[in-house]
């Protein structure tokens, strides 16, 4: 509403536009994360047969290091090929998809 007839003309305008865009890259970035585990484990009981690589951890720091650079390969090529709101859309239902899949997985056990 204050962006679209024009009454925020003051402070509150930057400050709403500086708070989605950090919304969005906090989101983005805390799925790029959690889509890297999912990899990881993905990769583990061998459901991805092509790249048995991603099960590999770092050496030293133990996390999934090829897991992660894949996520954000697949990231930053989404990120060029969208815009913002649809971008935005995906990762929203791509997160609930995959925290839905994560319970249901908890109640299999």
């Amino acid at each position: 509403q204050i962006f679209q007839d024009g009454r925020g003309s003051g402070w509150e305008v930057p400050v709403i536009a500086l708070g989605s865009a950090l919304g969005v890259a906090t989101t983005l970035f805390t799925g790029m994360y959690a889509q890297s585990r999912v990899v990881l484990g993905v990769a583990r009981v061998a459901e991805l047969p092509a790249v048995p690589r991603l099960a590999a951890v770092h050496s030293a720091w133990g996390t999934p290091a090829r897991a992660q650079a894949y996520c954000a390969v697949v990231a930053a090529a989404l990120a060029a090929l969208l815009d913002v709101s649809a971008l935005s859309k995906y990762l929203t239902a791509g997160v609930l998809v995959s925290y839905s899949g994560a319970c249901v997985a908890v109640l299999a056990l």
